[in-house]
């Protein structure tokens, strides 16, 4: 088996980060393992602390970067490369090196758009599509009674793109019909917390919560708002749905990867030119605004059908089978290693 290099942020508050300390668990148990963390925060898993502590780590004969695309070093000597992405638009922006993205030997995304994204500067053959996997023992699921009145929530990065603004918007016009509450959780700085104070049975959480804390939040609530205009995959909204939770979304990019009506409510989206401070934005780059109509129509059917919530909510139990991420590090390892023998079988 070879030895393998994983090149990632190490961080329960990102996206990559925690795929990244979740692929290095997964990983330790299969193959030769040592990490390259661009960052590291407090609270690492032991497993992940055992490979960062080796003393002598291995040597790597292929490499995985788990980055966004900006980050992307390109790859690295002789070494089979793979990098592991995604992006939250339909076109690149303009000063990412794409000379560099094409010098992997494999690019792993987790949607068909980013896919077609990659494509436009990389032969489609080096491209696989891979979802992202959850901790589904962590977030296990577990039939919910609904909450009297519901609660609503919305995780995450809470910016323009994930649609702070709609979120907020749609609930108070949903509120001023029906009793509800909100409660936000946010990483970032797209919502301040004294909307709190103004906005009726709305609770604002920010910075940086354990899992436990995050764990605790999913299981208090009945239905996730995630009203990305853009996304890769959006972790959070897997595993609220892994828990036993609901979400309402965008029908777009990686939520396309597990939107199911069968247990979430899907919002039709327009393709619409990004509204996002780059200076080099392409002008042909589109995301997908959500119909605010068809947002407050879901929170609605969510408080006046809660026959039809909860059977929603029984129906999340297949997301564990999904995206058990056991099963998705393995899928990943398999493309990995089957690139790394052909590469090897052609030199």
């Amino acid at each position: 088996m070879p030895k393998l290099m994983l090149r990632t942020p190490l961080s329960d508050f990102t996206g990559y980060g925690t795929f990244g300390i979740i692929l290095a668990r997964e990983w330790s148990k299969l193959v030769e393992l040592s990490l390259y963390p661009s960052q590291v925060t407090m609270g690492l898993p032991t497993e992940v602390l055992s490979i960062l502590g080796q003393l002598e780590p291995p040597k790597p004969e292929l490499i995985v970067d788990l980055v966004d695309p900006g980050s992307a070093e390109g790859k690295l000597g002789h070494l089979f490369s793979v990098l592991f992405t995604m992006w939250e638009q339909t076109k690149l922006i303009k000063d990412f090196d794409t000379t560099n993205l094409g010098t992997y030997d494999l690019i792993i995304v987790p949607n068909e758009e980013n896919k077609k994204t990659f494509a436009e500067f990389i032969p489609a053959e080096k491209i696989q599509i891979i979802p992202l996997g959850v901790d589904t023992q962590f977030y296990e699921w577990r039939a919910r009674n609904l909450n009297e009145p519901i609660k609503f929530c919305a995780v995450g990065n809470l910016s323009r793109r994930k649609g702070i603004e709609l979120i907020v918007d749609a609930y108070q016009k949903v509120r001023a019909k029906h009793e509800c509450s909100l409660t936000i959780r946010s990483t970032g700085a797209g919502i301040h917390p004294k909307w709190a104070d103004i906005i009726k049975n709305l609770s604002i959480f920010c910075g940086p919560w354990s899992k436990q804390t995050l764990r605790s939040f999913y299981y208090n609530h009945d239905v996730m708002l995630a009203l990305s205009r853009g996304e890769g995959f959006n972790m959070p909204a897997v595993e609220f749905l892994s828990t036993g939770g609901s979400v309402i979304a965008t029908s777009f990019m990686g939520h396309a990867q597990w939107a199911n009506s069968e247990y979430m409510y899907l919002v039709p989206h327009s393709l619409t030119p990004v509204k996002l401070g780059y200076k080099n934005l392409d002008k042909e780059s589109l995301w997908g605004e959500p119909s605010f109509d068809a947002i407050t129509e879901a929170m609605e059917s969510c408080i006046k059908n809660q026959i039809g919530l909860k059977q929603k909510m029984l129906n999340t139990k297949v997301i564990s089978k999904m995206f058990d991420i056991t099963d998705i590090s393995k899928r990943i390892l398999e493309v990995v290693l089957s690139g790394y023998e052909n590469y090897r079988s052609k030199m």
